[in-house]
């Protein structure tokens, strides 16, 4: 890895980003979550000619991503674009910065253009012309890549699909091609209930591929460095599993459509995850109107008095990725799935145990207790 220290200002920033040299939606990078109040003082610090910390960003063959400082920049582009104005009353108080208070971008712009003010024009030449360094990282291996973004990012709380995303390669590429397959086939807030913040859609993805792929651990808790080791180590996932994952995810949206059309569903991501899972391990006996049965228990629609989604909601809402949980949820929607409400009996967690290793056994071939 060789890397070479250059500084832009700000307009020249600008213009590599329009022109697409500087990619500005890079995978492994952290969703975007600064306040406004922060992106404020970030332009505060500008006008007051104060450095700014220096940017990472890697070359690659046609662009050039943003490894580190993406928050920055974005600040600065969105400031641009008039999305945000100065907050003038930030300490320590400037009496030069309190008479720009309330005003954006394009109204300094507009004064400095069209009214010839003296102010905004020193104001705009002031923020185009404010120096940014940027190291541009050369010839990287994607180890490199992700030991740098750790050690970059090791003071803040990164979740875990960022975590995930920092290791370019096989296992990355397909949960992404798998997650567009999922929004491309109707996952939204309408049809789910949540959005895809900050990668809530590939984490549900991938722990389904996990389950499905590695049957025998089901027994244990899927924790998050297991799941970056699967990065880490660049585990490529069999076609079944991704064949298999893709006919559910197809058959639930498709049920969704048909029965759920007019009504907004509220799911969970734990329940979106158990059905999805289950439909997996059931593929060959599902139909649309059996998944609708599961749907309907799921989000409460109809069942929410009775003592078995009692315990499935209970199991939804904690210890979610402890494997008992996990494998207790399915097995309740096997339940409901192939039986009335009316006569499933069972009232405890304890009555569900005596059911649910014959059902493992038979679907997935593993005792798991």
């Amino acid at each position: 890895m060789e890397y070479t220290t250059i500084s832009h200002d700000v307009e020249t920033i600008r213009n590599r980003i329009k022109r697409g040299q500087i990619k500005m939606d890079s995978d492994f990078q952290r969703g975007e979550v600064w306040t406004v109040s922060k992106k404020q003082k970030l332009i505060d610090t500008i006008l007051r000619g104060w450095p700014i910390p220096p940017i990472q960003i890697v070359k690659l063959k046609d662009t050039e991503e943003i490894l580190d400082g993406l928050q920055r920049v974005t600040s600065i582009i969105e400031f641009l674009k008039g999305d945000y104005s100065i907050n003038g009353a930030i300490q320590p108080k400037n009496p030069d910065l309190e008479v720009l208070n309330g005003l954006t971008f394009l109204d300094i712009e507009k004064k400095a253009t069209l009214e010839n003010d003296p102010l905004s024009k020193k104001v705009l030449n002031t923020i185009l012309s404010t120096s940014i360094s940027a190291y541009y990282i050369q010839n990287p291996t994607s180890e490199e890549i992700a030991e740098l973004f750790y050690r970059f990012n090791s003071p803040m709380q990164l979740n875990p699909v960022e975590k995930r995303n920092a290791f370019m390669g096989e296992t990355r590429t397909q949960i992404k091609q798998l997650n567009e397959f999922f929004i491309e086939n109707g996952a939204r807030r309408e049809t789910l209930g949540f959005n895809d913040i900050r990668g809530l859609y590939e984490d549900i993805l991938v722990k389904v591929c996990y389950f499905f792929e590695f049957p025998d651990r089901r027994i244990i808790k899927l924790t998050t460095d297991k799941l970056v080791e699967l990065y880490r180590e660049n585990h490529k996932f069999s076609d079944r599993t991704i064949s298999t994952i893709k006919c559910s995810i197809k058959l639930f949206f498709e049920t969704i459509e048909e029965y759920f059309q007019n009504s907004q569903i509220k799911l969970s991501r734990t329940t979106v995850f158990s059905i999805l899972l289950f439909i997996c391990n059931n593929l060959s006996s599902l139909h649309k109107d059996k998944i609708q049965k599961v749907i309907h228990f799921s989000s409460g629609r109809i069942e929410k008095n009775t003592e078995i989604y009692n315990i499935y909601r209970n199991l939804s809402i904690s210890g979610t990725t402890d494997a008992i949980n996990i494998n207790l949820r399915e097995y309740i929607l096997y339940l409901v799935c192939f039986n009335s409400i009316e006569n499933i009996k069972i009232t405890t967690v304890d009555e569900l145990f005596e059911g649910v290793s014959d059902y493992y056994i038979e679907k997935i071939g593993v005792r798991i207790l």
